[in-house]
């Protein structure tokens, strides 16, 4: 698979064709991505709020480790800060938290993942930090 690649306004190189990771199953996140980076995807897209940034980042050490000549520079990691860490010391939070889930030292792109802060629940104890109101919807206040 060959990838059209444009250029972001710094001149770093940008894969136009990324690979999704949300997935409803645990276990299948890591076999697609593997699957994707041998089949020639280079844009990895993930999100904190997916709870599967540590299959993705095996997938990528897995892949990384059987294709030498594929260095971690090669690839694009894109991940997204949940929708309920806004606010400046959770936006940190969440990317060192998304970091050691991944498994990288950094990523190509973090992209807020809604425009619009929902209300939170404590989003270290590992749910999706999402507050739900009585009907089971997303609360936004």
């Amino acid at each position: 698979m060959s990838a059209r690649t444009l250029k972001l306004n710094t001149g770093a190189p940008f894969p136009a064709l990324g690979f999704g990771t949300y997935s409803g199953n645990p276990g299948d996140t890591h076999q697609a991505t593997v699957h994707a980076l041998r089949t020639g995807f280079r844009h990895i897209d993930t999100a904190w709020g997916y709870k599967n940034e540590h299959e993705v980042g095996a997938a990528i050490a897995d892949f990384l480790q059987e294709n030498k000549n594929v260095k971690r520079e090669d690839l694009f990691v894109t991940t997204k800060i949940s929708d309920t860490l806004h606010a400046p010391e959770e936006v940190e939070w969440g990317m060192q938290d998304s970091l050691k889930k991944l498994g990288l030292e950094y990523v190509d792109l973090a992209l807020v993942h809604w425009p619009v802060a929902l209300v939170k629940e404590d989003p270290k104890d590992n749910n999706s930090g999402f507050k739900k109101d009585e009907d089971g919807d997303v609360s936004g206040d």
